[in-house]
């Protein structure tokens, strides 16, 4: 058995056309076609984070303290 895994755009007219390897050979074949729902991918901004994050000091508070080390 061979698995052949595909990512295909479907257009308008729902048709489909594949190229297969060349292993597989001239003649009759059994093909299973598995149509998965296509996943909720919304885009996040990175303002969507913010003010998610509980910092126990203040953020301009810290980076001073951080920055007079490298001194």
């Amino acid at each position: 058995m061979l698995s052949i895994k595909l990512n295909v755009i479907v257009n308008k007219d729902r048709k489909l056309e594949i190229q297969l390897p060349e292993e597989v050979l001239e003649g009759e074949h059994e093909l299973v076609l598995v149509i998965d729902k296509p996943a909720n991918k919304q885009k996040k901004s990175l303002n969507d984070f913010v003010g998610k994050v509980n910092w126990p000091v203040d953020g301009m508070e810290y980076q001073n303290q951080i920055r007079s080390e490298w001194k």
